[in-house]
């Protein structure tokens, strides 16, 4: 058997141009012969060896007498959390173009090799990491490696091949979307870390996926693939050795490259609330905060803590929510490690008419958790059922080629059994209850759901909001949450930058479809909504908004207030009172203008308006022009006054209304000479949209 595999390997070396007879004795002993197989060792063993090549690469193996097959992994230091907005996308996509041909491999050679062996070669990509396996007999390790080796570090990314791949990716996209149990997980992630790389998606955007060309994805790979950022990881019927001289061969003319991008610092854990309308049989929730980091000496605590609270089918929440109630079919709680941060949250599938009920009872548990974390029964029983499941997992060499690889290739300790052991017999009720305080405090929970019909958004929580009639919100309460539709537009940049200055309001979000991001998906997490869009989106997004229970300020002029005034009277008669304020000009100055002419025009019966405004701007007359004709008119229970539009680069928005008497004329003029004069108002706006009694509301004469 060992002369098959020597033989296999001198082949594949040769066809690398490396040394026959080097490549012979490397592959005579990369794998053991049957007769070292019969000489077993303890399964529970962690006795493992660490090279690092002079280029950065790194070998480490466990050698397992007792098995005949090895299972091998190339571990990559590059996820979707090293991913730039534009790059979000690409992790994932060079992990599907390596099985598409590498140098000396065509793809169907790749999957004929693999399927001789009776072997499958698998990838998975992660937020902090990439990697690619395989398990194998021991007589084929040297030809799984080469072929493993030529993929991970001279992939083709052939242009016809890249096009086929994406439309599979697009596919994948595609099921994500429409799967709403996946979804949820990713709609958490966004909630939790919010504008973070960790809160994207590891499948990455379409418009990436679509959009890059092939020298874009191998520039992306050439930079990441490094020596230095790859973990070659081995466990069973291997030897250590022999493996350090495959890779000495195989990585012969990788370039080293340059420091590899990593996720930016997480800041502080905020609350943010996420939801997806779409028409499914259950509502799909999750709650969720900033976990721990890997390397965080509480790691051990939190593994029992989610074993109690969550993580097993005798956990409080599956006793509690399924087994007592029948309020679900899956709940569970589970956590994610990475360099700097964590995640930590549970999930709950029910029907939606059960969503209330089931999270009664999960905040309730969440509550009880943070006082009373663990019985002394219930500490001894999960600390048993994580030793277990370790125990168990020593049985498989993938699991422990997992093991090693992700272990190396985040600095972190490879402990022995007897020291996890330890540390988790340390664990005290103390420790549980100063994690669960910290970890299931409400103020830091953020919710991510989806479910519902389409266009229904599930309210958010308005406590911070004014009941009517009031001032609205002042410094002295909680900042009022903003988000901004069309915020990368000119005026919509403004708001932003206006609404980062002021000292009683926080951005909460930006929507805007040169964004990437849909109103729908900032809705759950704000109070007030500015909308600077467009005339035809203007309405939608109101509705949008008030069904949502969040107030609106719009920007904007020329829709119908009809469908608003019907949903006020609808929601009214639920009992539910969102406002929306219309505001055909936020400049004060302009809306004492609008006055003085509506005065004027009592007096003075001839009267024309001339607005003047920059050639971009879209709608004519403005919508301020034609709330000052109006207002002259109602004054007067005559005719409003003719309207001249005038588009020219140069002008910012000016107004003047001239009346004509006898003998005398007199001109009302208003000009706004930068965008930064309509933000007093805008604020004013946020601050007491709150407060009206009724709505729509046009005119911010009525909160001046």
């Amino acid at each position: 058997m060992a002369a098959v595999t020597a033989t296999a390997a001198a082949t594949v070396a040769a066809r690398a141009g490396a040394p026959a007879a080097r490549a012979t004795a490397a592959a005579a002993t990369a794998t053991r012969t049957a007769a070292e197989a019969a000489d077993p060792v303890p399964v529970t063993t962690f006795e493992h060896r660490l090279t690092t090549l002079d280029s950065g690469v790194r070998i480490v193996t466990e050698a397992l007498p007792s098995v005949r097959s090895a299972a091998l992994g190339f571990w990559i230091g590059t996820g979707s959390s090293g991913e730039t907005h534009d790059e979000a996308g690409l992790s994932h996509l060079i992990e599907h173009m390596l099985f598409r041909g590498s140098s000396r491999y065509e793809s169907l050679e790749i999957d004929q090799i693999f399927d001789g062996f009776g072997a499958e070669l698998n990838a998975g990509t992660g937020k902090e990491t990439t990697s690619v396996y395989t398990r194998v007999l021991d007589e084929h390790f040297g030809t799984a490696f080469d072929v493993m080796a030529d993929m991970v570090w001279r992939p083709r990314f052939d242009a016809q091949e890249l096009d086929a791949e994406r439309e599979i990716v697009l596919e994948e996209i595609a099921m994500y979307e429409d799967d709403p149990q996946d979804k949820v997980f990713d709609v958490l992630g966004d909630a939790v870390f919010g504008d973070h790389p960790l809160g994207r998606a590891i499948i990455g955007r379409a418009e990436v996926v679509s959009g890059t060309p092939a020298e874009g994805l191998a520039a992306f790979h050439a930079g990441r693939y490094t020596p230095g950022n790859v973990v070659v990881a081995a466990a069973g019927a291997v030897d250590h050795d022999a493996i350090v001289e495959l890779v000495r061969a195989a990585e012969g003319g990788v370039a080293a490259g340059g420091p590899v991008p990593s996720a930016p610092p997480v800041g502080a854990a905020e609350q943010r609330l996420r939801f997806h309308a779409k028409e499914t049989e259950q509502y799909h929730l999750c709650l969720g905060t900033h976990g721990i980091a890997r390397d965080d000496d509480r790691r051990y605590a939190l593994r029992i803590l989610d074993t109690i609270l969550g993580g097993s089918s005798s956990s409080r929440l599956f006793v509690e929510v399924r087994e007592k109630r029948g309020l679900a079919y899956s709940v569970s709680t589970f956590s994610s490690a990475y360099a700097h941060a964590g995640q930590f949250g549970l999930y709950v599938g029910t029907r939606p008419d059960n969503v209330e009920k089931a999270l009664k009872v999960i905040g309730d548990e969440l509550s009880r958790a943070i006082e009373d974390p663990a019985t002394d029964a219930e500490l001894q029983r999960a600390k048993e059922n994580v030793k277990g499941r370790i125990g168990l997992s020593l049985e498989s060499t993938t699991a422990r080629m997992n093991r090693l690889g992700s272990a190396v290739l985040a600095d972190m300790p490879l402990l022995s059994l007897d020291e996890i052991i330890e540390r988790l017999d340390a664990v005290t009720v103390e420790d549980l209850r100063a994690l669960a305080g910290e970890l299931l405090d409400p103020a830091r929970l953020s919710a991510a759901g989806v479910g519902g019909s389409e266009g229904d958004v599930p309210r958010r929580p308005r406590a911070r909001l004014p009941e009517p009639g009031g001032g609205g919100v002042t410094a002295a309460a909680d900042p009022i949450r903003v988000g901004v539709a069309g915020a990368a537009g000119r005026m919509g940049a403004t708001v932003v930058a206006a609404v980062q200055g002021a000292p009683d309001m926080v951005l909460a979000g930006q929507a805007d479809p040169a964004l990437g991001v849909a109103l729908e998906d900032i809705l759950g997490d704000v109070d007030v909504v500015v909308d600077f869009t467009q005339p035809h989106t203007a309405t939608a997004n109101a509705l949008a908004c008030l069904r949502a229970g969040v107030h609106i300020v719009i920007g904007t002029s020329g829709f119908d207030l009809q469908p608003l005034v019907d949903h006020g009277r609808q929601e009214a008669a639920n009992g539910v009172t969102p406002n929306a304020l219309f505001c055909p000009n936020f400049a004060i100055g302009a809306v004492l203008m609008m006055q003085f002419a509506a005065e004027a025009a009592k007096h003075m019966v001839k009267a024309e308006i001339v607005e003047l405004h920059h050639d971009k701007k879209l709608d004519a007359p403005s919508g301020t022009a034609a709330r000052t004709a109006g207002m002259m008119a109602e004054a007067t229970g005559g005719q409003a006054p003719p309207i001249h539009s005038v588009r020219l680069p140069g002008l910012v928005a000016h107004q003047e209304v001239l009346f004509g008497g006898v003998g005398e004329t007199l001109t009302i003029r208003h000009d706004s000479l930068d965008r930064s004069s309509f933000m007093p108002g805008v604020l004013l706006a946020v601050r007491k949209v709150g407060g009206l009694t009724s709505s729509p509301v046009v005119g911010l004469e009525h909160v001046l």
